[in-house]
């Protein structure tokens, strides 16, 4: 096999590009493609990963983390072996759905093992990623079920995005222990010098706004009722994250609005219906076959990544002290809190109780004019368990829907939103699946323009 190219260039920077669930780095070809063009080899290194590759990907976010870790150190150590004079200095991460979430395990094991000591993490960007997991967030059978079977087809990826798991027995989920604020994951994730999602606001099934977000609150649920208000120079894609969205003070659509919306939708649909009814249930044997063999499969992987022969030395990772420490602290928390949770439900209530509500419209889009200790501009979704100077906030306006996310969620959407990220929602029209659409995964097909949008804003805000 040979040997990568080796590189003349005198950069001290490298990003790293990290595919989501069943990707490859073909998927990530529009994203450094843009990322290239923004910035030439001799100001940036770019690593795609591919030690997470495609079926590999079922094996956790833990094992994903680990895998990719140990990718990267690599690449360190090999860009620095070109010369004496080469030094890495600056570290960014970039993950695209899954890969955002293995991403930030990953800096949990830098911040630990001390490499951020020596190299500053500068960029830390997600595209569609699901922080909080991809639990159905709505009451009722389907959606138990949907979670109850989804949690079963994708190996130990598919518990640990579905909240099913018992990491390191603590009683708790990974994605919960890893939105703690006293984790390694918070800790460093906060050290980032820039931290930035993209979001769909619609049409992404599978990982939706409030996710994507990690909000509680969804203003894009009717796009009727709101007015968008866009990044300028983006084409109407890429939404200002002071100010994205307001209410309408007049809803008035006329019939032919109307007559033509509906007819969009019916021929949009035709391809969507004859797939549930025809191609569906053949296509659900094959899928939930493949399902059990991969799960077979990740095991036997994740039992030989686990005992080292892989070829990672994961006692590294996992005999230093970070690990033992998660687990203590986040099981002293689960007992703590155990005995106040045991008679209440799951899932808060929707709409919300006056204690719950959301924000205001007008309160939920101002962000730095608040005089608040908060650097970044929040898009949606302050809680009224989020203090602002020590005071909770209230709602003296119309609600946007809250949704009925499970008591983890919650937590996560508090803890993060404390990490400032800068939110820019995406609002991509011109295709019916928007999650592919937003990094342009699939150049070729009709309608990826406005996803073009998305990664050049990305690129030119990328700080070097």
């Amino acid at each position: 096999m040979a040997s990568p190219p080796i590189s003349t260039s005198k950069a001290d920077h490298l990003a790293v590009l990290i595919h989501g669930l069943w990707g490859n780095p073909k998927h990530l070809q529009s994203v450094l493609k843009t990322l290239r063009e923004a910035h030439s080899e001799d100001k940036l290194h770019i690593l795609v990963v591919k030690s997470n590759s495609s079926n590999f990907t079922y094996d956790g976010i833990d094992t994903g983390g680990e895998r990719i870790a140990h990718e990267i150190e690599s690449e360190i150590t090999r860009l620095e072996s070109i010369s004496p004079s080469t030094k890495i200095r600056k570290l960014s991460l970039v993950g695209y759905s899954l890969g955002g979430l293995i991403a930030r395990y990953a800096i949990g094991l830098f911040h630990s093992s001390g490499l951020f000591d020596r190299v500053e993490p500068v960029n830390f960007t997600t595209f569609a990623t699901p922080h909080l997991g991809v639990k159905v967030p709505i009451r009722g059978t389907m959606s138990t079920v949907w979670n109850a079977l989804g949690a079963r087809t994708l190996s130990t990826s598919g518990q640990q995005l579905f909240l099913t798991d018992d990491f390191h027995e603590t009683g708790r989920p990974l994605l919960a222990v890893m939105a703690d604020p006293k984790s390694v994951f918070v800790s460093g994730l906060k050290r980032f010098r820039k931290k930035v999602i993209y979001a769909n606001i619609i049409n992404d099934k599978s990982a939706g706004y409030h996710t994507s977000a990690f909000e509680r609150v969804d203003p894009y649920v009717d796009l009727a009722v709101v007015e968008l208000n866009a990044v300028e120079g983006t084409g109407g894609v890429v939404l200002d994250p002071k100010h994205p969205v307001k209410r309408r003070s007049k809803i008035h659509r006329t019939w032919v609005e109307k007559f033509k919306d509906g007819a969009v939708y019916t021929l949009t649909s035709i391809p969507f219906f004859f797939f549930i009814t025809v191609m569906l249930p053949f296509g659900a044997i094959a899928f939930l076959t493949n399902a059990g063999i991969q799960s077979f499969r990740s095991a036997k992987r994740r039992k030989l990544h686990d005992t080292g022969a892989a070829g990672i030395t994961v006692g590294k990772y996992r005999e230093s002290p970070f690990l033992s420490d998660e687990v203590s602290h986040v099981a002293d928390k689960v007992f703590q809190t155990a005995a106040g949770a045991m008679n209440q439900e799951n899932y808060l209530p929707t709409p919300p109780s006056e204690e719950e509500e959301s924000t205001s419209t007008d309160k939920l889009m101002k962000s730095n004019d608040t005089g608040t200790n908060r650097t970044e501009p929040v898009m949606a979704g302050v809680s009224s368990t989020d203090d602002i100077d020590g005071k909770p906030v209230k709602n003296d306006d119309e609600k946007f829907p809250v949704l009925a996310l499970t008591r983890d969620q919650f937590d996560m959407i508090r803890e993060l939103n404390k990490c400032n990220f800068i939110k820019y929602g995406v609002n991509i029209q011109s295709v019916r699946h928007t999650h592919a659409a937003i990094i342009v995964r699939i150049p070729w097909r009709p309608g990826m323009t406005q996803g073009w949008e998305v990664l050049k804003h990305w690129a030119k805000e990328f700080e070097l």
